[in-house]
């Protein structure tokens, strides 16, 4: 893309197809257990915070590249690039063996 096709779509209507697949976590100890999992500072963040994070293999592996976005104390939106909700989903579930999540 060219600089003046770039500043040519701000003149027009764009349309992006950002299609994003969503994973919840919720429970009394979904915070700890994330902060465990993932890459980011989890607990850190407050209501309606944000971070970019990384699902790490537990050998160091990158697994996912996704967003953390806490809800309310007890609740976290994870959204992934399309494809990765799953394999993201059913990697958290493998290790959460006694947990309140």
């Amino acid at each position: 893309m060219t600089v003046a096709s770039y500043d040519e779509a701000f003149e027009g209507v764009v349309a992006l197809d950002l299609r994003r697949d969503v994973v919840s976590a919720e429970g009394p100890e979904a915070a700890a257990y994330l902060q465990g999992q993932l890459s980011q500072e989890i607990e850190a963040l407050g209501v309606g915070e944000s971070t970019w994070s990384f699902l790490l293999e537990p050998t160091g592996k990158v697994e996912s590249h996704l967003r953390v976005t806490r809800l309310a104390d007890d609740r976290f939106l994870l959204d992934t690039e399309a494809g990765f909700g799953e394999p993201t989903r059913a990697s958290l579930d493998r290790f959460k063996l006694r947990t309140a999540i």
